[in-house]
């Protein structure tokens, strides 16, 4: 077999080699180009996905926001609440829809007892408050005389007379909202971990 350099430039069957080695170069230095401009977000986004899932604040946050307050605003109404808590996943799934609809209208209920006595209380704020002072002149002598009136907080059938009193019944209708609220929330998420 002898060489001959004219047959050899006019043979094709090495050109589509050529071609394969060339495109694929380009596409693997534009993959490279990619990677390069993404891998900042990919690795921005995955840390921030692995750090969230290593923290357990999934499980706590859907939990501590209801439970938590659930438990501490019933320690200061002076119930004890663990029975409750742990007897809702004995609950079938139609017992813990009614429990979420009548929790969520409790909640409702308590936080508007709350704020209307809150309202009921600013108004007779900026009416009359605690005192009353009124003067008046005797028109004989030209002297003043000033007098001052206690007055009470009167609101569902109980009369306040100071601000004690009114703070207290703020007090235990602020734990009944957060009890009632938590309470909601605790079997909402009962509810949501079911799929329901």
């Amino acid at each position: 077999m002898t060489f001959k350099p004219q047959t050899f430039l006019s043979d094709d069957s090495g050109a589509v080699t050529v071609d394969w080695v060339v495109l694929t170069a380009a596409l693997v230095g534009l993959g490279l180009a990619v990677m390069g401009v993404v891998s900042t977000g990919v690795q921005d986004i995955s840390g921030d996905i692995d750090g969230q899932l290593k923290s357990d604040d999934i499980i706590q946050v859907a939990f501590t926001d209801g439970a938590a307050s659930f438990e501490a605003a019933a320690a200061a109404l002076g119930l004890d609440p663990s029975a409750e808590i742990s007897g809702m996943t004995n609950l079938t799934n139609e017992q813990i829809g009614t429990a979420v609809a009548s929790t969520a209208g409790a909640a409702a209920m308590s936080q508007a007892a709350l704020d209307d006595f809150g309202a009921a209380y600013a108004a007779f704020e900026s009416g009359t408050g605690w005192e009353t002072t009124t003067s008046s002149t005797d028109p004989v002598s030209g002297v003043v005389t000033t007098t001052t009136t206690a007055n009470t907080f009167s609101y569902g059938g109980q009369t306040y007379s100071d601000i004690n009193g009114v703070q207290g019944t703020a007090d235990a209708l602020g734990a009944q909202a957060t009890y009632d609220a938590g309470r909601a929330t605790a079997y909402q998420n009962e509810a949501t971990e079911r799929g329901i």
